[in-house]
């Protein structure tokens, strides 16, 4: 299916919104929003992003670029990807390749890291297949706790289970279907082993669409806890009196 008529399968569907996304170097998903109906150059020849974003740390402090004087790169939408957002159906996500000025892939595109080490196994005649596991904790901010967080459930050996002691409000279960509704190959939930902690099992595949879809249900993740007014982590250990968070 050519973009053009994918732009049109979406707009047929009921999508108003292309939001573009990727990740940056720590993982955090960087994107614009575009008006669908209008995006055809945008599709054709990529969104235009200051590069400085790409080595900006957790501080907020771009690392390096000033020297050259942050020229854009441009982030191609891959559409095969695009999938709507079940908690916002008119808008349609999806991931982007990264290129410089010249089209050439960028350097530090994360998916393109990953896409050239799958092509370099290829050539060994390996196919590298993942399941990624990730955990991640639910908490609400609040500036009174010890810890600047109030933990979402915070009672002991909760470690694989499920309902409405591990879960009161039902988040970890509409999170594993909008990532399922969304073609990310969620299969299962369950709350983990320390407090408030909750896995979110996606089914193995080829190493790049693995990639993609971890990174997609961590977006999912967050973006559902702040709908719930709360927060969610990937942090490997967020507090001191639990232990971490873990990728398997």
């Amino acid at each position: 299916m050519s973009d053009i008529e994918r732009t049109e399968q979406l707009v047929e569907q009921g999508a108003r919104t292309l939001r573009v996304m990727y990740p940056d170097l720590h993982g955090i998903a960087r994107g614009k929003d575009l008006v669908l109906a209008d995006a055809g150059h945008e599709i054709e020849d990529g969104v235009a992003f200051c590069s400085a974003i790409m080595t900006t740390d957790l501080a907020h402090t771009p690392v390096m670029g000033g020297e050259i004087g942050y020229p854009d790169f441009f982030a191609r939408p891959d559409l095969s990807t695009a999938a709507a957002l079940p908690w916002a159906p008119d808008v349609a996500a999806c991931l982007v390749d990264l290129v410089d000025e010249e089209g050439n892939p960028h350097p530090f595109d994360p998916r393109g890291a990953v896409r050239r080490a799958a092509d370099g196994l290829a050539e060994l005649d390996l196919l590298p297949i993942v399941g990624p596991e990730l955990e991640f904790f639910l908490f609400k901010p609040d500036d009174a706790a010890p810890e600047g967080a109030v933990r979402y459930v915070d009672t002991l050996s909760r470690v694989y289970t499920v309902g409405a002691e591990s879960d009161p409000g039902g988040i970890s279960g509409r999170m594993l279907h909008a990532c399922a509704e969304m073609g990310l190959g969620a299969y299962a939930a369950n709350h983990e082993f320390m407090n408030s902690q909750y896995e979110i099992n996606l089914r193995h595949g080829p190493a790049l669409d693995a990639a993609d879809r971890a990174f997609r249900l961590k977006a999912t993740v967050k973006e559902m806890a702040v709908l719930e007014e709360m927060r969610a982590t990937f942090m490997g250990r967020p507090f001191n009196d639990q232990g971490g968070s873990g990728l398997h």
